[in-house]
């Protein structure tokens, strides 16, 4: 298990008090949402990346678990929530990619009308 890993099973899982686990759980999301919205806001096409690969991981994830314990319904619903995170980050992606060379274009041509002027 590498440290990373570690620390987080220390920080949540070792907790044996629901309410601390609770608040520290959180804590942590609130954290990471930050940073990913941060992200989100200055790199589009890169968060898009991301939110593909973990709708991709959640698919894989999900597909190993199905056992017999799940309704047809659970698992529909759980492969819906996969599905609508690889939507969304290839509609973040292509928005990024397209804003990117939007801006691309934008310096090029105001370089060539400074140029001529």
């Amino acid at each position: 298990m590498d440290t990373s890993t570690q620390l987080l099973r220390d920080a949540l899982v070792s907790i044996t008090d629901p309410h601390v686990r609770a608040v520290r759980a959180t804590a942590f999301a609130a954290l990471a949402a930050g940073v990913l919205y941060k992200m989100r806001r200055l790199r589009l096409m890169e968060y898009g990346i991301i939110e593909v690969a973990f709708g991709l991981a959640s698919t894989a994830w999900t597909s190993t678990t199905i056992d017999n314990t799940k309704s047809r319904i659970d698992v529909l619903v759980i492969l819906a929530g996969c599905v609508y995170l690889l939507v969304r980050g290839l509609d973040n992606f292509f928005r990024g990619k397209a804003e990117r060379e939007a801006a691309q274009f934008a310096a090029i041509t105001q370089q060539k009308q400074a140029t001529t002027s």
